[in-house]
């Protein structure tokens, strides 16, 4: 299990890089292009950047 140190400064180097509006872009795409292609694996990538992306901030406080 990830301790709560190390998952604070995850998400901290995350906001401090502003990596967090390109992997949403990402996630997007991934979402997307896989519904498209009807590619489960994509899209199951996708959502689950979004999903880490959205559970970040609670996770992290």
């Amino acid at each position: 299990m990830v301790s709560q140190r190390a998952s604070n400064h995850f998400w901290g180097f995350l906001h401090e890089r502003r990596v967090a509006p390109a992997a949403g872009a990402v996630g997007l795409v991934l979402l997307s292009v896989g519904i498209k292609a009807r590619r489960p694996a994509l899209s199951s990538a996708g959502a689950v950047v979004l999903a880490l992306l959205v559970a970040g901030p609670a996770l992290s406080s």
